[in-house]
């Protein structure tokens, strides 16, 4: 009976702690989140409109009001608590105080890296500013500029411009490239990929397709990166689109411009569908490896979706970086070179061509280092799996400065000139001078 006694004592004691604690924490929040505070945090132009100030009052009055209730009657609180469930059931009211207690810890932790991680964003010294319709929804691709239109892009830091470039958009949603010169060519180059592709921070005629048109003999050039696209954009294109009825020339090659970071993307990771690949399109490899087209990311995996969302808004893994998976395993590697290939069948079924090529392009040294996955066992698997890799990874050699954008890590129109030399020659493309 004593030990009993003692038990419903702790428990009740326990109790009248956790109202203190939970009345203590509305109390704390009603007064950060308050209307001067959102404002810096949450509006771009710093001010909120009356409407929403009404809103922000209304709450901190009511959350103010019940945390002080909660302290003032936590002792009537634990008596009613200690009468109704502690006395008959005293092992079940301490867990469910305890229970209690961790939620509200927990709750307390995700206000505090909560404000750590708005924090942290504002902290960002970039700054980037592009025209509507840049970063557009596209139904097949989950993201695309919009067509037929010149759009613009400047990045700030600070006060300091880092880049200003345009990008011509034609009706097929590709960047142009500028033909150097008159002549009818009679082969091609597709040149695929992400931004490193795209050409981020240069102008039409500084990319890695206008160099590569205007340095192969009898080449046109055309350019279907795109700004945070992945193998799976590529394969979509290949698979998706006639482009028989879009590229002019009978036979070419494909080059398929890579980087590490494509493999999260393509895979992809929590962080990734979170931030700009829900839309993506989605692949399913069947029992004989035909990729089969699913539709969008998030209509092909409904669920996954959804607790990627639940657990990317869970403020102590943001603050820590934590990714889902949190790391890049052989078998996701195995899984993009399966991809590319499925890329390069379906580049050989419309184009009856073998010349599709994986373009290991070079990095910057920041870049390099926040990589987490070797880029040896990437090539290695990669080769073993058949794919043909044009490796430039260390084409720059160990001194990249001045080569990639200072904090964006794109690299410059220089890069795009020396990648695209290197390319002419190893595939003997220049024309031949005597």
């Amino acid at each position: 009976m004593a030990s009993r006694t003692a038990a419903e004592n702790g428990a009740a004691r326990a109790a009248s702690w956790l109202p203190a604690l939970a009345g203590s924490a509305l109390i704390a929040m009603a007064l950060l989140a308050n209307e001067w505070t959102l404002a810096r945090t949450l509006s771009p132009d710093g001010a909120l409109g009356p409407r929403f100030r009404a809103m922000v009052w209304a709450f901190d009055a009511s959350a103010a009001s019940i945390g002080a209730a909660l302290i003032l009657l936590r002792g009537r609180i634990a008596v009613v608590t200690s009468r109704l469930l502690l006395r008959d059931y005293p092992n079940l009211g301490a867990l469910a105080v305890g229970l209690g207690l961790v939620v509200v810890l927990v709750l307390a932790l995700e206000g505090v890296f909560f404000g750590l991680n708005q924090a942290h964003r504002h902290r960002s010294p970039l700054w980037r500013v592009y025209s509507k319709g840049f970063d557009a929804r596209h139904p097949l691709l989950g993201h695309r500029p919009e067509p037929g239109r010149v759009h613009a892009e400047t990045l700030w830091r600070a006060r300091e411009k880092i880049f200003g470039a345009r990008y011509t958009i034609d009706e097929y949603t590709r960047r142009v490239v500028p033909s150097p010169d008159s002549d009818t060519p009679s082969r091609f180059i597709l040149v695929c990929g992400g931004s490193f592709a795209f050409g981020t921070g240069a102008e039409d005629d500084q990319t890695l397709a206008y160099y590569l048109g205007a340095g192969a003999s009898g080449y046109r050039a055309y350019n279907y990166g795109g700004m945070g696209h992945g193998i799976q954009q590529t394969l979509a294109i290949l698979d998706q689109w006639d482009l028989k009825t879009q590229v002019a020339e009978k036979s070419g090659a494909l080059v398929y411009v890579f980087i590490p970071q494509h493999i999260p993307r393509t895979i992809p990771t929590m962080w990734n569908v979170t931030s700009f690949g829900r839309y993506d399109p989605c692949f399913r490899f069947t029992s004989t490896g035909e990729a089969v087209y699913l539709g969008p990311f998030n209509r092909a995996h409904p669920v996954r979706t959804v607790v990627y969302d639940i657990l990317h808004r869970e403020q102590m893994m943001t603050y820590v970086g934590v990714d889902w998976p949190p790391a890049i395993l052989s078998r996701h590697i195995e899984y993009t070179a399966d991809m590319l290939l499925a890329c390069a069948r379906r580049f050989r079924a419309i184009f009856d061509s073998e010349e599709f090529y994986v373009l290991f392009h070079p990095l910057s040294e920041e870049a390099r280092r926040g990589l987490g996955v070797s880029p040896e066992l990437i090539k290695r698997i990669y080769r073993e799996k058949g794919l043909r890799l044009l490796d430039y990874e260390n084409l720059l050699g160990p001194d990249t400065a001045g080569l990639f954008y200072p904090l964006d890590e794109h690299p410059t129109p220089e890069v795009h000139r020396r990648v695209a030399g290197q390319v002419l020659q190893d595939l003997d493309l220049a024309p031949q001078t005597e």
